[in-house]
């Protein structure tokens, strides 16, 4: 696996990934109108840009193909956090994990949060998050429930 940061040439691969994993892994804790408003077939390309070109976005890579992405925003906020269908449970998830903490120790912060899907939220509980508050968000009028989640990683 080789990692790496975002840059601009890496945008359609990665909204690919975003729009695949949801639409083939999400589908098991959501509904198909949920999953299709949270990822839709157009995405604002800039909009997406701009959100990884301001952030500590890592990408995994296996040979040339995108195994997964995750995001660091503030230093403190795991914002993307998606692996690729054929990379689920085989490591990546963790690779990328400990490289954003990494990242948020460097920086000085003692608090990781994230919002985590439900289908996420297993995988940030096996990285010691914890759940602070079930949620649920109005996305285009579809409703969509996550779970706001911390982790204390300050020595």
């Amino acid at each position: 696996m080789i990692f790496r940061t975002y840059s601009k040439k890496d945008l359609k691969e990665v909204t690919q990934l975003f729009y695949d994993t949801i639409h083939t892994i999400n589908i098991r804790d959501y509904s198909q109108e949920q999953v299709n408003v949270w990822a839709p077939e157009k995405f604002d390309l800039e909009k997406w840009d701009d959100r990884m070109s301001n952030s500590y976005s890592v990408l995994a890579f296996n040979v040339e193909k995108l195994a997964g992405f995750a995001t660091l925003v503030a230093h403190s906020l795991v914002d993307f956090f998606y692996i690729h269908k054929d990379f689920q449970g085989r490591g990546v998830g963790r690779m990328l994990y400990e490289l954003l903490e990494k990242e948020a120790l460097e920086l000085g912060t003692e608090i990781l949060t994230t919002e985590a899907s439900i289908t996420a939220k297993p995988f940030f509980e096996r990285m010691g998050f914890e759940v602070e508050e079930k949620q649920s968000k109005l996305v285009k009028g579809v409703e969509l429930n996550n779970f706001r989640m911390k982790k204390i990683i300050s020595s």
